[in-house]
């Protein structure tokens, strides 16, 4: 990361505080935001110069980054460049806490209405968006880690179980023979 740019190396030291487990980790960090109070011109000039991906919408901003709702890219291109982006944009009903766990951002009902979902931090910030495909990838990601994870207590278990009955089988020969040895030191003493 120190070699990085860091414009490209911020939002992965930002990814990076995440656990696995939760959506913050698998988000777009810094996405393509609009801010409010632009027109529709320069909107679509801001979203020509900064926009990497095109999704269907975009997420509109206010100055202190809160999400004030989505516009979708196909109305910004059909409309006059003097139109307040303000009256294009519709309410944007679903925002995903970043800290929200993985199995939890499954079921929520965003997902059959929106595809990205914007992720919100503690102030309410926007931070990231979370693609529905990129959802499924973590989900896969954490299954496939828990059957390996559970693959591998297994075969511990597994190891534990024959190491220990190896070592009960190593004690018992040896009492065995040590008890024996005894019985003939004592049987050997009875005799004189």
């Amino acid at each position: 990361l120190s070699c990085t740019p860091e414009h490209l190396a911020k939002p992965v030291r930002y990814l990076l505080h995440y656990p696995e487990t939760v959506i913050g980790a698998w988000m777009k960090a810094a996405p393509f935001l609009l801010p409010w109070d632009v027109d529709a011109g320069a909107a679509l000039e801001l979203t020509r110069a900064g926009a990497t991906d095109l999704d269907r919408q975009l997420f509109v901003v206010d100055r202190q980054q809160r999400l004030q709702g989505a516009v979708a890219a196909a109305s910004l291109l059909r409309q006059a460049p003097g139109h307040a982006l303000r009256d294009l944009m519709y309410k944007a009903p679903f925002a995903l806490p970043s800290r929200t766990e993985l199995r939890a951002a499954a079921d929520h009902p965003g997902w059959q209405q929106w595809d990205p979902l914007p992720v919100i931090n503690r102030e309410r910030r926007v931070v990231g968006l979370l693609h529905h495909a990129e959802l499924r990838r973590a989900l896969s990601t954490a299954a496939q880690a828990g059957s390996t994870q559970r693959h591998v207590s297994g075969s511990l278990m597994e190891l534990l179980d024959l190491s220990w009955h190896g070592l009960a089988d190593v004690l018992e020969a040896a009492l065995r023979e040590s008890s024996g040895h005894t019985d003939k030191v004592v049987a050997g003493t009875q005799d004189v």
